[in-house]
């Protein structure tokens, strides 16, 4: 997903949001899911808080999406073992096959009108 600008934090969560809502349109029950930013996964895993107010929205999100899953594992793979991955993301970048357009809100006020392109 080419998401825009934002911190790696923000980036991460709607990285891992657009994957869970793949794998919900796939019907998909059991998943594990390996992700290299380690903030991101101890937050899901409840192991840290993530008290950033402008990703509540994206925190309340993805929790909604995994509470779909019967089992799901999130775990952490550091970037030196992800690199294959890392250079595909990459490319993937420069590749639009759809968009999606999402509201971001913080409280009630409408932030940004995000568009991602999903391929």
């Amino acid at each position: 997903m080419a998401i825009g600008s934002g911190s790696n934090i923000r980036v991460e969560l709607v990285a891992l949001w657009g994957f869970l809502t793949l794998c919900k349109s796939l019907d998909l029950q059991v998943i594990h899911v390996a992700r290299d930013s380690k903030v991101v996964i101890d937050w899901f895993n409840g192991i840290s808080a993530l008290n950033v107010i402008t990703l509540n929205q994206w925190k309340e999100r993805v929790k909604e999406l995994g509470s779909f899953f019967s089992q799901i594992q999130v775990f952490h793979i550091h970037r030196s073992f992800n690199s294959q991955a890392y250079i595909l993301s990459k490319k993937g970048l420069e590749s639009i096959y759809g968009t999606l357009f999402v509201d971001e809100y913080v409280g009630d006020i409408k932030m940004n009108i995000w568009s991602y392109s999903i391929f």
